[in-house]
């Protein structure tokens, strides 16, 4: 909750900003690059007055963030699954206070339920949008879920090229590309993918692959 009332009031004070600046007063659309949360590499941002996207083409060309300026919300605000040291005493067993010899009930460790610990997941990437991948051939959404799988493409850390187009009276678009590799058994096929992000009048994206 904490994090979503962070964007929220971010989103209503650029919002204010662009307001008092009349940014959209005159023009539907903008883009920008930007490092805007300094990870050391140029992020490109388009905006108009129904939103804000956030794309990174060194991470696999994807959409880092999404703001919907009328609700003042980042729908694509999801957490990476990562590691954190707490969990080293989900995965030991629950202990009783007397095979212990805890003195008080925070000496004990013991986990909420059996099996919590089967439960823990770690994602080896950001989650992302727009991520191009290409699943192993036993790949199953159980396995996905749980980051499980066999990933034979090389595009999800990759770095994308890009180019913006901006023609009077038509649609902006943002297209990316980017050359890789896909494995198939044992043949290691050259890919290119090109994406194509669409920045609709009404405030919706179109992708076209």
């Amino acid at each position: 909750h904490l994090r979503d009332a962070v964007y929220q009031n971010l989103i209503l004070a650029e919002c204010a900003a662009d307001r008092l600046n009349g940014l959209f007063d005159k023009r539907d659309f903008r883009h920008l690059l930007l490092d805007y949360n300094g990870d050391g590499s140029e992020e490109i941002i388009v905006e108009d007055k129904h939103s804000s996207l956030y794309f990174a083409p060194h991470k696999g060309g994807s959409l880092i963030e999404w703001d919907s300026r009328p609700d003042a919300c980042n729908i694509s605000s999801v957490l990476m699954r990562r590691y954190e040291p707490y969990h080293e005493k989900i995965k030991i067993p629950a202990l009783s206070a007397s095979v212990a010899g805890a003195k008080t009930i925070h000496d004990i460790v013991k986990t909420k339920q059996d099996g919590l610990d089967e439960i823990l997941v770690y994602d080896w990437h950001e989650k992302l949008n727009f991520l191009d991948h290409f699943f192993h051939r036993s790949t199953t959404m159980d396995s996905f879920s749980k980051c499980r799988y066999g990933e034979q493409g090389n595009f999800i850390l990759a770095t994308y090229g890009w180019r913006i187009h901006e023609e009077k009276n038509q649609n902006s678009r943002l297209k990316m590309f980017c050359s890789g590799n896909v494995w198939v058994d044992s043949d290691h096929c050259p890919v290119l993918v090109n994406k194509e992000f669409e920045f609709l009048k009404n405030g919706s994206l179109g992708v076209h692959y």
